[in-house]
Order: structure tokens, then C-alpha cells, then sequence
């Protein structure tokens, strides 16, 4: 795959412009698409490793509590490194960033030459073949990354293009409620616990901050900004998976014997260019879903979302 990093007919499948809604389903397979898939994946799978550098380090430092809640004299040093500890995650966190950005924009460019839609300015530069190639190289996934989106056949362009934006927004969004849930729990119990020392052994208010809070401060700092993040990333991708499920159900019927007007399309793709740009802003965000998680609720969470994409697709085309 590295060396092919584009196949003899990639330039044309790249740069066609073919309203067919087939185009879809079959260009995905294609080498050059599943190569795409594979460099974002590479790329996904750096960002997540900064981003579980920054857990351990502030989990680690976060520890620091338990030591200075048995061994008074320690609480100065260990509430040190817990500030230490705050500042390295952070700058952990430009890392994490740079490698999502790289990532974001690979999966942008599939989208975008994917669905025939614009490339715009804040998108630029462009990820290039060399670089995407050398990514997909390196991709030792068991996945094929084939048909990534669901079956849009026969429908017209910019109905399709809304169902796989549909897609892409729905299952997210309930992932990382679910986890802002359990990493707020998380704070919230290990802050209970400090209480709940500090109570039994009659700490002072002084104590509790200095042998408890401020040891912890990292890891507490972390998990108040991931469950913001993810709560505001959440909402804004139900927000507008909302708006595209709208527009949706107020489309006409339109197949072979109903076709599109063109001035419909050419209206109906321009607000396929907008879905897709506050797409990629909620893309490259640093803030992410474990593995693990991700992996376990997958498979749920997308039968949930074709299913319903599939009941779409069939009154869009009167089945």
C-alpha cells in the first residue's frame, strides 16, 4: 500500500464530480478511499496515545494523595508534583492536538472527495498522497475499512451525502455522554472519599486542601475539562444531527421516475458544504472516547443508526 500510493485510475475517481448516489457505496472500496481510511486511522491511533499519556500522568501524580493522606510530612512534595503534573498534561495536550488535526483532515478529505462537495480554506493544506500513503503503511488494523457508509443507493446526491452525515453524528454523540458520565463520576467519587478521610481523621479545611485537593489537582483538572468538552462536543453533534434529521423528513420523494430539479440540488449540496464544515470543527477536537469503549458500544450503536438510516433512505425513496 505504500508504494501504490494511488492507483492508475485514482485521479479520476478523485476529481469526479458524478451526481450518481451509487458512486457512494462503490468509490468507498476503492484502494485509494480505504487508504485514506487507514492514514486517519494511524493518525487517530497517535492522537489516543498522547491522550492516554496525559491520563496516566495525571492519575499518577493524582496519587500523590494517598501518600500525603497517610504521611503528613509528605503533603508539600506530593502536592508539588500534582501541580507538576498539571502543567506536563497540558502540554501533553499541543501534542494530542496537532496529531488529531492530521487525522480530522485526512478523514475530511474523504468526505470530501467522497460526497463531491467543495474543499474550503480552513481545511487547507490538503493532506497529500505521499502523506497519506506513508500513514496507511503503517496501519495494522484487522479491519478492511470497507463500506464504511451505509447503503445510499438510488437516492439523489445530496440526500445521500445528509444520510452519511447523519451517520457520522449519531452514534458519537451518545458515546461521550456516556463517557462524560462515568468520568464525572469518577471525580466526583474520588473527591467524596477525600471528604469523607478528612471527616475521619478531623482534618482541618487546610489539610484536606493541601494533603487531598491540591495533590490531586491534575487529575481533577483533567476530568472537569473532558466532561465539559465531551457534554459541549455531545450536544453540538445532537444539535445538528437534529438539524439534518429535519431536513430529512421535510424532503420530497425523489428516485427514477422523481427526479431532482437541478437548481434543488445545487440548493440541497450547498447545505451538504455547511453540514460538512461544522462537521470537521467537531472532528478536531482533542478530547476523545477510549478504544476500548468505542470498540465495546460500536457495534450497538451503529445497528441503531443504520437501522434508522435505513428507514430514511426507504421514505426518501417511497419503498
Amino acid at each position: 500500500m505504500a508504494n501504490a500510493v494511488r492507483q492508475p485510475n485514482a485521479t479520476a475517481l478523485t476529481v469526479e464530480r458524478d451526481r450518481t448516489v451509487q458512486n457512494i457505496n462503490s468509490k468507498q472500496n476503492h484502494p485509494h478511499f480505504v487508504q485514506m481510511l487507514k492514514a486517519a486511522d494511524v493518525a487517530h491511533a497517535r492522537a489516543e496515545r498522547w491522550e492516554r499519556t496525559r491520563l496516566y500522568i495525571a492519575l499518577g501524580s493524582s496519587s500523590g494523595a494517598i501518600i500525603a493522606a497517610f504521611v503528613r510530612d509528605l503533603a508539600p512534595t506530593m502536592a508539588i508534583i500534582g501541580m507538576a503534573g498539571a502543567v506536563i498534561q497540558w502540554v501533553v495536550s499541543f501534542l494530542s492536538q496537532n496529531e488529531t488535526l492530521i487525522a480530522t483532515k485526512i478523514q475530511e478529505r474523504f468526505d470530501v472527495e467522497l460526497f463531491g462537495v467543495t474543499h474550503r480554506d480552513e481545511f487547507k493544506p490538503v493532506p497529500s498522497d505521499e502523506e497519506i500513503g506513508e500513514l496507511a503503511s503503517k496501519f495494522n488494523g484487522k479491519s478492511n475499512k470497507s463500506d464504511w457508509y451505509i447503503d445510499v443507493s438510488r437516492l439523489p446526491a445530496p440526500y445521500a451525502i445528509m444520510l452519511c452525515q447523519r451517520e457520522n453524528l449519531q452514534w458519537d454523540w451518545r458515546l461521550r455522554r456516556k463517557w462524560a458520565n462515568r468520568l464525572q463520576t469518577v471525580a466526583l467519587t474520588w473527591v467524596t472519599v477525600g471528604i469523607a478521610i478528612a471527616l475521619i481523621a478531623d482534618w482541618s479545611t487546610r489539610d484536606l486542601f493541601l494533603r487531598w485537593l491540591v495533590p490531586s489537582v491534575s487529575g481533577l483538572l483533567l476530568f472537569g475539562t473532558l466532561v465539559v468538552a465531551n457534554r459541549r462536543i455531545a450536544r453540538e453533534k445532537q444539535q445538528l444531527a437534529l438539524i439534518i434529521d429535519e431536513k430529512l423528513s421535510i424532503l420530497p420523494v425523489a428516485n427514477e421516475n422523481h427526479p431532482l430539479e437541478p437548481g434543488e440540488e445545487s440548493e440541497l449540496m450547498a447545505q451538504c458544504r455547511e453540514y460538512q464544515s461544522r462537521i470537521f470543527r467537531l472532528r478536531n477536537r482533542t478530547e476523545r472516547v477510549p478504544v476500548k469503549m468505542y470498540m465495546n458500544q460500536k457495534e450497538n450503536d451503529e445497528a441503531l443508526a443504520r437501522a434508522a438510516a435505513s428507514r430514511l433512505r426507504e421514505r426518501l425513496l417511497d419503498l
